[in-house]
């Protein structure tokens, strides 16, 4: 019907928005939500939104970890190439999202260090 049909255009619309690499509007989201901060005050990475690996291209340890160099895809859309040590990103990585933007930074306990 037609609630259907404005609820479909309003998705699409922010879809849209969100992969335009000329958008502010994850920064803007940012600002008004403090997303960031909020996961920041989490105790454990299992309580914030975090997306998973849904495909990993590369070597496993003999526990089955990540190891070495790889690939890792993620449930958001995101490709991470990067080094790996026992399971968790370490060292240099380029990361790049769904839109197409890439940022290359070092991870450190697999978290990504300073500003991206």
């Amino acid at each position: 019907g037609k609630k259907t049909d404005n609820a479909a255009m309003i998705l699409e619309n922010w879809v849209n928005l969100m992969m335009n690499k000329d958008s502010n509007i994850l920064v803007s989201l940012e600002e008004k939500f403090t997303a960031s901060e909020m996961c920041s005050k989490m105790t454990t990475q299992e309580k914030c939104l975090k997306p998973s690996i849904t495909k990993y291209i590369g070597k496993k340890d003999k526990k089955g970890r990540y190891s070495g160099e790889g690939e890792a895809r993620y449930s958001n859309g995101s490709i991470v190439w990067a080094t790996f040590k026992h399971g968790l990103r370490e060292g240099p990585a380029t990361i790049e999202q769904l839109n197409g933007d890439r940022v290359e930074g070092v991870f450190v306990n697999d978290k990504l260090e300073g500003w991206a």
